[in-house]
């Protein structure tokens, strides 16, 4: 995929003779492609020709040739493609990989990516140990049979055992938002686990980054939040979440109040209650009966939610504003512990918004009036 343009320098074969040219680095295509008369014009000369497929899907041929390339000041041989006249010049993928060059998306450049000696057989046992001992999140052995393994991430980037460069376009799972290869961060993380690598914060046990983080964290969020429970996943958290709802009213002497309030749709995480929460039944397969208490509400976006839709016949729709007390009520408002109603979403008309799924626990103000 191009996502910016370089000058480089396409030579005769000699590799005396260069010519600027505006490139554009394009990881989409195989090769370095130029204008025909402008190889020609530089005395290269065809050796073969071959099939290419564009990106509309048409399939072309062109003619195909080695010559030299100075990008950065290297310069290497690197095969080219004979291109039609006025056709933008691309600098392919197999160029970058000869000169050891990768893309940095965010800051429009080339940089420096190391190579990789795997031979096809340590590939093949990585393939097989990873089918032997591995069991992943919602696993199924014909999805690894073939699958993509990491070595090496910078920045947006992630590479493969085969040195394939991909677009970590997911952030690896919503969570590297900084992107990876951070060193400064790796240097934080081992003089930190040099220091002290773990504590116990059960009863009576602290330590000091924990409690530095924690005041820096409320320093930074809403002003009605003041404390932080840290945890190791989002599926934990989730589990925190529904926890800390039931326990609280069970310090309040109303341990009935134990329904969670989940939106059909949502995903929440692997553990057995953030299984629970989740609002689509394939997630709920196989695992016998869920824990009770989980009530669902409609999703909060127009396309999916039933009472957007326009049908009459949904006994409460989303939890819109203004109707998400009529639908705790339903569903027994003496026993609601938590639900998910923090933020907005508008629809276009703007006659209702939908809630935003979102773990919160607004007890002061919104469960006193459905109790």
């Amino acid at each position: 995929m191009g996502v910016f343009s370089i000058t480089v320098e396409i030579g005769d074969p000699q590799g005396e003779r260069f010519q600027a040219v505006e490139a554009l680095v394009d990881t989409g295509a195989s090769y370095t492609a130029m204008p025909a008369s402008l190889l020609r014009n530089l005395g290269v000369v065809p050796d073969e020709r071959r099939p290419f497929i564009l990106a509309d899907g048409r399939r072309v041929e062109h003619d195909m040739g080695q010559t030299w390339l100075r990008v950065d000041g290297r310069t290497r041989m690197t095969p080219v493609v004979f291109t039609d006249e006025g056709t933008q010049p691309l600098l392919g993928a197999v160029t970058l990989e000869e000169f050891g060059l990768g893309i940095d998306p965010v800051g429009r450049r080339l940089i420096p990516v190391p190579g990789y000696l795997m031979k096809a057989e340590d590939a093949e046992a990585l393939v097989r140990a990873d089918l032997a001992h591995q069991i992943h999140p919602q696993f199924h052995v014909r999805d690894h049979q073939d699958p993509v393994i990491y070595v090496r991430g910078e920045g947006a980037l992630l590479w493969d055992i085969h040195g394939n460069e991909y677009i970590d376009g997911l952030s690896s799972l919503w969570n590297v938002a900084v992107g990876h290869g951070r060193k400064e961060l790796a240097e934080v993380a081992a003089r930190q686990m040099r220091e002290l690598a773990f504590s116990n914060s059960y009863v009576g046990y602290a330590n000091v980054p924990s409690i530095r983080l924690a005041e820096r964290l409320m320093s930074l969020v809403y002003p009605n939040m003041q404390a932080a429970f840290f945890c190791n996943s989002g599926s934990e958290a989730v589990e925190g979440a529904i926890k800390i709802a039931r326990f609280f009213w069970y310090l309040q002497g109303q341990p009935e109040k134990m329904k969670i309030i989940a939106r059909k749709e949502a995903y929440h995480g692997g553990t057995l209650g953030a299984t629970a929460a989740t609002g689509m039944p394939a997630f709920h397969q196989g695992f016998g009966p869920m824990p009770e208490g989980f009530v669902r509400a409609e999703t909060c976006y127009p396309y999916r939610c039933g009472h957007c839709r326009g049908a009459d016949d949904f006994p409460f729709g989303d939890l819109h504003l203004g109707r998400r007390d009529d639908f705790v009520r339903a569903h027994d408002s003496g026993r609601a512990s938590a639900h998910q109603l923090r933020g907005t979403q508008p629809r276009q008309d703007d006659e209702f918004e939908c809630i935003e799924s979102r773990w919160t626990l607004d007890h002061t103000t919104f469960f006193p009036r459905v109790s």
